[in-house]
């Protein structure tokens, strides 16, 4: 009998030994999963909390369950490569692509049956990671580590960010620099593929500008991203003017007139009460729609967006208030645009209004500054009342150059104005009134006067005068050709021709002729000259006799 007491003792004692033993073990464990949390928390960098409606399960995803009562306890719950989430004591259940509350609320339902005392309780503790493919227009693509937390713009961080696939470069191949582009938005149209088939549209600008999250989705098992190429000149929608940011971005399908207003951040305040639509119709003109401003307080969205589309909000030009210059040719939206006499650079009229067109000639970009006009020039009203024969050579020379350039011009070097540092001088302060012509570049020699075939010549970089002529057919029998002359096209200068002289696009060559002679005046005149100097020396030996 005292055996078997002694042998109930040590039972007992081992019993409750290992009771203790497993509230520790337990108690361990839960602690573990909070301070794995806690790690992951320091590690991952999460957005904000993870929401259980959003958040979708798959292979590798780490979760506990807590039961509470009697004897609390929590248990790993761990999510195998097959998707199923395998529950101590409990069961084993399909839960992958099912959202987290989803997951927990099967885990939670079968677990109430075998602990019906318990509160039960299912949590995310860790995370998965799995791999995905980024292609396309990138700088590093290849297969990625992501987490489940991870959006399609962390992968794109990763990847080094997208590639232009036209690299922005400072200067053209022959050597001339490039007047640095409005924003460009290239991360749009991204192509996030799932390993179901389906496909997500991604729109990271869209992110980046308004906010949207739907625009920026978070990464799948096994997802493939695809970054198109880019290419500033097709498939693009431009927007320029009173914006917030002028850009040209990548077009979208679907893009409708208000998402495209919000990318670029909103119409400023000195904005027109207009909103101009320009796209190119199937006969190849170009149509215009005008939207009013108060527009975009509607719920309307505006119409459906097309490639190549051009969007144009203009600046409020009241004379009153403002001053204004004028921009011509060869830019995305020529016209009125008001400037800030203190402030506002040639540059930025020139990015206001979309840039350069890759046919614009920025060697002969002309600043006509009208406010100089109603200055006088007495010098030039003088020599104007004068003949040619009553004048000196430097005033006869003056006269000619004041002639060829009636209209005051700044001097423009382009150079300056497409550098990155603003120097006075180059890229100057406009003032009001200012006209800006960008000229379209040319790309021919225009020859004039005696040649067999006057005309358009095409341009041959590095050649001379003498080459046009020959192309031109050669000189006619008329042709004066000690007087030939290169009349520049940027500044209107006449220059006596050699072989020294650059020819450059637009340049025209003029071959003068040769005047007609009167054989029968010419002998007449030289008889009198003659009958003249023999009366001289008939009366100097008179004299001298």
């Amino acid at each position: 009998m005292k055996r078997i007491t002694i042998l109930a003792f040590l039972l007992t004692v081992c019993f409750v030994t290992w009771v203790s033993a497993m509230e520790v073990l337990d108690t361990a464990k839960a602690k573990s999963a909070v301070s794995d949390t806690r790690y992951l928390t320091l590690q991952s960098a999460f957005e904000g909390p993870i929401d259980p409606n959003v958040y979708i399960i798959g292979p590798g995803d780490e979760m506990y369950m807590f039961i509470i009562g009697v004897l609390e306890t929590a248990l790993p719950i761990y999510i195998n490569p097959e998707g199923y989430a395998n529950v101590p004591t409990v069961g084993e259940f399909a839960v992958s692509g099912k959202t987290l509350a989803e997951a927990s609320k099967i885990i939670r339902e079968q677990a109430e049956k075998r602990y019906a005392k318990g509160i039960v309780s299912v949590r995310l503790s860790k995370p998965r990671m799995f791999r995905v493919t980024l292609a396309g227009s990138v700088y590093m693509p290849g297969r990625y580590i992501v987490s489940a937390v991870s959006r399609t713009s962390d992968l794109l961080e990763m990847a080094g960010g997208p590639r232009f696939s036209e690299e922005p470069k400072d200067t053209t191949p022959d050597g001339r620099p490039i007047i640095t582009p409005p924003r460009a938005a290239p991360l749009r149209g991204l192509w996030l593929i799932h390993r179901s088939g389906d496909t997500t549209l991604v729109d990271i600008e869209l992110f980046y500008q308004c906010g949207e999250l739907k625009g920026n989705p978070f990464l799948q098992d096994g997802d493939i991203l695809v970054v198109p190429y880019w290419s500033s000149r097709k498939g693009v929608v431009r927007l320029f003017g009173a914006v917030q940011q002028p850009m040209v971005a990548r077009f979208v399908a679907g893009d409708r007139l208000r998402t495209m207003i919000r990318l670029s951040g909103g119409i400023v305040s000195n904005a027109q009460g207009k909103i101009e639509l320009s796209r190119i119709d199937s006969s190849g003109n170009r149509q215009t729609q005008i939207f009013n401003r108060n527009w975009i307080n509607s719920d309307d969205l505006g119409p459906l967006i097309l490639p190549d589309d051009q969007i144009f909000v203009p600046y409020e030009t009241d004379q009153k208030l403002r001053s204004t210059v004028s921009i011509q040719g060869e830019v995305f939206f020529p016209g009125d645009y008001p400037v800030d006499e203190k402030t506002v650079t040639l540059k930025d009229v020139l990015m206001t209004a979309g840039g350069p067109t890759s046919r614009a000639n920025l060697d002969e970009i002309q600043v006509i500054r009208r406010s100089l006009l109603s200055i006088p020039d007495p010098e030039f009203n003088r020599l104007y009342g004068l003949k040619k024969d009553e004048m000196s050579w430097s005033e006869y020379e003056y006269m000619k150059a004041k002639r060829r350039d009636l209209e005051p011009r700044v001097a423009v070097n382009y150079k300056v104005i497409s550098g990155r540092d603003s120097i006075l001088g180059g890229n100057f302060i406009l003032w009001d009134g200012d006209i800006i012509r960008l000229p379209k570049k040319q790309v021919t020699i225009k020859v004039l006067g005696q040649v067999i075939n006057p005309g358009l010549i095409a341009y041959t970089p590095k050649k001379s005068y003498r080459f046009y002529i020959d192309e031109a057919g050669g000189y006619t029998t008329k042709a004066k050709t000690s007087q030939i002359r290169i009349i520049k096209a940027q500044s209107g200068q006449w220059l006596k021709a050699s072989t020294s002289t650059i020819i450059e696009p637009g340049d025209t060559i003029f071959i003068p002729e040769t005047a007609d002679t009167d054989w029968w005046v010419s002998y007449k005149d030289m008889m009198l000259i003659l009958s003249q100097i023999a009366t001289l020396a008939l009366a100097y030996y008179t004299v001298t006799k």
